[in-house]
């Protein structure tokens, strides 16, 4: 008997893997599980009990060569597969994680070997005997069935054939700018690339050739400008002036020879595109797509959105535009398609990611492939579609991932001639440091690997840290005893401690759902909702006795105008919560460590507001740019405020009562010696600060393609 040679299918718990089919299935049911978290499975499945090096995990996934960030990938990749098993790294069932090492297969498994397709044998067929017809008859059955099997054959191969696929045939692993700034977006005229760099607070729009070479700086018009797009004949820009990375700058089309800028209008963008005869402007704006006429007249909503809109373009015939859409509540990333003229807005890939991320895209100079970003894959990279069906392809066509590497890479522009595609990379690095008014030092401070923010506690004994894959730990201030508090799918942010030092309040998301806020005790346990209505809820804040926590609700959610909307103060212990007279579209609710002082400020960063509490009223107690990092002082004589907009990202301190501006500290020293951001963080019992540095900036790389 011919030996069996099907593959095993292997069982643990409810879970069934067909090593063959190269399937997941949990009670008959198939599970979606991308490549590489699949071999990871794999891997491990085939050596129960043993530890699977990191570094045998990377030559399986990763060959020598690859462009990789292996750490935060293989982190990543092992998340997912966690999730879709429903297990954790905390208290396995599945997989063990052995620190710095690797991981092991610890469940019972079982091996079963599926059984081989039976065979039959064709029984004896009795002929037919029927009467001979003419051979002209006969001819023509024959070579109408002749025909029939030619089509037939046609159908298949067009119906069952997959068309040639694109793809990526070389990656400049070197990137062409370490400094790109994500604020604006990379743009070609075909013969140069333009992107923002960072330096401190400086920014500079430089320039590269799509062939190669080194980048040059471009003088602009505007100390800090912001190119949106290039008009279709290359001749002119869409420009924004600009103090600070924020949405709503002025409109200007500037000559790309050079020479003086022309104000459109009144026009304020998030974001602007040129139409394809260059006599009107698409430009978004809040929640809305409008378009104007290059003169500024005739502005009107063409496209109205449930999100923020952004990278209009349209397609080489000009029927057609797409556009990018990222929900506030739900932190997701759609990509949508409209006629030209605004009509028929349609979501593109509909159901084809479980939680959508994508983004960013554009066709190829024909038209004949789409090519965007998308987190398809777990995390972003570029994918391509062929836009319609050909003559030997009928298959619907389905996106192909052309970078299927470790870094998360987004927004592809094309070259002219699309066998190009330059792309944007993150590469921040982040440290924490406490620097000390006296002294007016800076010293290092121990955190966890990925810490991305760091508060302390009132007594200063312990941090509580939220690390870059969004889960809450708490350690002590030695960088002893970590303990994690949240974990995946729940995405946190803003952690705030009770005034004792037992609980922590924070913000937190899953996928696909509103921002909600949150309570969990400082030693672990259960996780509590702290309003449980309906509704976005974000930055919780403590009152000083702990006894309730005040969270700004519905600030970015859309809605008709009933929901609630505002800050609310919920009673911790009855969880009955009271609106702050007057507090809609107010963030950040702060109070002071004595309870005199209640403020806030408005989603623009642009406005601090002190509440009256017998008046019910709010009064304006600083301006500015970028207000950021609000923090009181312990013996609240002093808020201090952060002006992230200014020369050397300055902090000063209000001083309470009267409110008046004293500079405390500047960041130039820092800023020169290679960061771009020093955020203040908060203070420390002692009476210094705590300042996060970020370092690294995006990085800018090339890909050649290949659309067959």
């Amino acid at each position: 008997m011919p030996e069996d040679r099907r593959a095993p299918v292997l069982c643990f718990e409810n879970f069934t893997v067909d090593t063959g089919a190269r399937t997941l299935h949990k009670f008959g049911r198939r599970l979606k599980l991308h490549r590489q978290p699949f071999e990871i499975l794999l891997l491990l499945l085939d050596r129960p009990g043993e530890v699977v090096t990191r570094d045998e995990l990377r030559a399986k996934l990763w060959p020598e060569g690859t462009f990789v960030d292996f750490e935060n990938s293989l982190n990543a990749a092992v998340k997912k597969l966690r999730q879709t098993i429903g297990d954790s790294a905390t208290a396995p069932r599945f997989i063990e994680t052995v620190p710095r090492i690797g991981y092991r297969f610890i469940a019972q498994l079982e091996v079963q070997t599926s059984p081989a397709p039976m065979v039959f044998a064709n029984a004896s067929l009795r002929e037919n005997r029927r009467p001979r017809r003419s051979s002209y008859f006969l001819a023509q059955q024959k070579w109408a069935a002749g025909v029939a099997a030619f089509f037939l054959a046609f159908a298949a191969y067009a119906l069952f054939t997959p068309a040639p696929t694109p793809s990526a045939t070389s990656f400049v692993q070197r990137p062409i700018s370490e400094h790109l700034d994500g604020f604006a977006r990379l743009v070609t005229d075909g013969t140069r690339v333009y992107f923002l760099e960072r330096s401190g607070s400086h920014y500079t729009v430089v320039q590269t050739s799509t062939a190669g070479g080194p980048t040059s700086p471009v003088v602009t018009p505007f100390p800090n400008t912001r190119i949106f797009d290039v008009s279709p004949d290359r001749a002119e820009f869409l420009i924004g002036n600009f103090q600070a990375p924020k949405p709503g700058l002025p409109l200007w089309i500037w000559p790309a020879q050079g020479g003086s800028p022309i104000r459109v209008g009144d026009v304020m963008v998030d974001d602007a595109s040129w139409s394809p005869n260059a006599k009107q402007i698409l430009y978004a704006r809040g929640s809305d797509i409008h378009i104007v006429g290059r003169d500024g007249n005739g502005d009107r909503v063409l496209i109205h959105t449930a999100g923020i809109p952004y990278w209009i373009r349209f397609s080489p015939d000009g029927r057609k535009m797409n556009f990018s859409v990222d929900s506030i509540p739900s932190d997701e990333r759609t990509l949508w398609e409209a006629a030209a003229d605004g009509s028929n807005p349609h979501l593109r890939f509909p159901g084809w990611s479980s939680s959508p991320s994508e983004c960013c895209a554009d066709w190829t100079p024909d038209g004949r492939y789409l090519v965007f970003s998308s987190g398809h894959a777990g995390f972003d990279n570029i994918w391509a579609v062929r836009e319609n069906r050909s003559l030997f392809h009928w298959r619907s066509p389905v996106p192909v991932q052309l970078t299927p590497t470790a870094r998360a890479l987004t927004a592809p522009v094309l070259t002219r001639n699309g066998t190009r595609a330059f792309v944007m990379a993150s590469n921040e690095v982040w440290q924490f440091e406490r620097y000390d008014f006296l002294s007016r030092t800076f010293h290092p401070l121990p955190l966890l690997e990925g810490a991305f923010t760091l508060q302390p506690s009132r007594d200063g004994a312990y941090f509580v840290v939220l690390k870059n894959d969004w889960t809450l730990w708490r350690m002590k201030a030695d960088g002893s005893e970590p303990l994690q508090l949240t974990a995946a799918p729940l995405e946190v942010a803003q952690p705030a401690w009770s005034p004792d030092g037992t609980q922590i309040a924070f913000e937190a998301q899953t996928p696909g759902k509103l921002v909600r806020a949150y309570v969990v005790s400082a030693a672990g346990g259960p996780i509590q909702e702290i309003l449980p209505q309906p509704g976005e809820q974000g930055v919780p804040a403590w009152s000083p006795d702990g006894t309730q926590i005040a969270i700004a609700v519905n600030v970015f959610a859309p809605g008709d105008g009933k929901e609630a909307r505002g800050i609310y103060v919920v009673d911790w212990k009855t969880r009955q919560a009271t609106k702050v007279p007057n507090s809609e579209g107010l963030t950040s609710p702060t109070w002071s460590p004595d309870g005199k002082y209640f403020i806030a400020k408005t989603p623009d960063e642009r406005t601090i507001l002190l509440f009256n509490t017998p008046t019910h009223t709010w009064k304006t107690i600083a301006e500015g740019t970028v207000l950021s990092g609000l923090s009181w002082s312990r013996d609240s004589q002093y808020l201090y405020v952060q002006r992230l907009a200014d020369e050397g990202q300055p902090v000063y301190r209000l001083h309470a009562g009267d409110f008046k501006w004293e500079r405390v500290v500047g960041f130039e020293n820092s800023l020169q010696e290679g960061f771009d951001l020093c955020a203040l963080q908060s203070g420390v019992a002692d009476g210094s600060m705590i300042v996060r540095l970020r370092s690294g900036g995006g990085h800018v790389y090339a890909l050649d393609l290949n659309f067959p």
